[in-house]
């Protein structure tokens, strides 16, 4: 696979300690994160020992799957012990949360992850006979919120580093804060967790016991996080909880034009708010080799000012008139049929 090494793909390859690359579309991100991973391995081991690797981490499986696929491509070998390349799911699941969950006083028994609603929802009834019929109660422990239960589902309570939310909205009113702090104690007491009580559980056990979070640090030195801009506020706190516990090289990847998590609690404000904080080195890939200038010009007006500039790198520009579609509820089909003659063409 050929790479081609530019100044601004050189500055991030060399980079260590706290970085924070801004990637725009088209720049070759995932590339780039793969011709580093191999000098990171070699890293680690020089400074850390053999025992020690990098964690890359995304979010979806098939982000991972992309990047262990190009690794083997570009450098002829797969990626293997000590490194891994997970979502950050599995990442806290596999090194936090299973080996760890009894540090965590609400969890009584080892959790068992279950995001599907209509499943979470039946561990908060009990099915009762009576007179010859089958009835649904709630559980005794949330029998007292039996109202809210039926307005709010429970199966849709996350909890956040300073409260909690129902269906994505924070939780203001005190009896239902009450309510949705029974219901996650007894689903974790229960050992269902969702993929939000994990992150929280996670970050629960770093912050109350540093020898995990230490080990974690000695095992990973090198983290790097894909799709930074997606990262909720509980990520930002995870990865802030590694690096006070001596985590010496983390690396944010990512475009806060980007996001597309933001129904699921992502926060790409607080990425941009860790690139003006000191110590970060801030570094920007914005050679796109995916479009010509007129389009990145056009899409460029969308973007906040203090994105670094985009420029074409090496796209003819044939000329071909940019087509913009307005379209509501009664022309989609028009749209699609016209947008294929447009290609043909």
């Amino acid at each position: 696979m050929e790479y081609d090494v530019t100044p601004e793909r050189q500055a991030y390859l060399d980079a260590h300690g706290y970085t924070i690359l801004t990637a725009c579309p088209g720049s070759g991100k995932t590339t780039s994160i793969v011709k580093k991973l191999l000098a990171v391995s070699r890293y680690c081991e020089e400074h850390y020992g053999r025992h020690t690797g990098f964690a890359c981490l995304s979010f979806t499986n098939k982000a991972c799957a992309e990047l262990k696929q190009k690794y083997r491509e570009m450098h002829d070998e797969r990626l293997v012990f000590p490194n891994e390349v997970l979502t950050i799911d599995s990442f806290i699941m596999q090194y936090v949360v299973l080996p760890f969950w009894y540090l965590c006083d609400a969890c009584k028994k080892k959790p068992m992850v279950v995001n599907e609603e209509e499943i979470l929802e039946r561990i908060y009834y009990n099915n009762i006979q009576i007179k010859g019929k089958w009835q649904q109660y709630p559980v005794m422990e949330l029998r007292q919120y039996a109202k809210l239960i039926y307005s709010k589902k429970p199966s849709l309570i996350s909890i956040e580093m300073t409260g909690f939310k129902w269906n994505h909205k924070v939780v203001i009113n005190a009896n239902e804060e009450a309510y949705c702090k029974a219901a996650i104690i007894y689903r974790l007491s229960e050992g269902f967790i969702t993929s939000g009580d994990a992150l929280w559980m996670a970050c629960y056990i770093l912050k109350h016991h540093q020898e995990v979070s230490k080990a974690l640090v000695a095992r990973f030195p090198y983290i790097i996080v894909d799709e930074a801009q997606d990262n909720s506020e509980l990520h930002f706190e995870f990865f802030r909880l590694l690096k006070s516990a001596g985590l010496q090289n983390l690396e944010y990847i990512g475009d806060i034009c980007q996001s597309i998590y933001g129904f699921n609690n992502a926060r790409p404000k607080l990425l941009q708010a860790l690139m003006a904080e000191e110590g970060w080195n801030v570094l920007p890939l914005s050679e796109c080799r995916r479009s010509n200038q007129r389009i990145i010009d056009l899409y460029c007006k969308l973007k906040p000012n203090d994105v670094p500039a985009i420029t074409s790198h090496g796209v003819e520009d044939s000329g071909i008139p940019i087509v913009v579609y307005k379209y509501d509820d009664s022309n989609v089909r028009d749209i699609i049929r016209d947008f294929y003659q447009v290609c043909d063409d």
